[in-house]
C-alpha cells in the first residue's frame, strides 16, 4: 500500500499526498499511522490527525518493537 510521488506528481510535505493516501485506501486518519525521518512530514501528518512517528534516521535496532509498544501494535508478551 502505498502513493509514489513520482506517478501522482506530489511530495510530502504537501498535504495533498497524504490527503490522496487516506482516500486512495480509504484510510481513517486517527487509525493511520505514519513513520518518517522529517520533522515537517511527520508535522503535516499530524495537521491531518493522522498518527504521526518521527524516526531517528541512524537508530535501526528496536524501532520497530518500540513503535509497536508505543502505539499498543502488539502484545508485549509477543516481544
Amino acid at each position: 500500500m502505498g502513493v509514489y510521488s513520482c506517478e501522482v506528481g506530489l511530495r510530502k510535505p504537501d498535504e495533498n499526498i497524504f490527503k490522496l493516501l487516506l482516500n486512495r485506501y480509504n484510510l481513517i486518519p486517527s487509525e493511520t499511522l505514519f513513520l518518517d525521518d522529517s520533522f515537517k512530514n511527520v508535522e503535516m501528518a499530524r495537521s491531518l490527525n493522522i498518527v504521526g512517528h518521527l524516526c531517528q534516521p541512524l537508530k535501526r535496532e528496536g524501532v520497530f518493537e518500540e513503535i509497536a509498544q508505543k502505539y499498543n501494535l502488539i502484545d508485549e508478551k509477543s516481544l
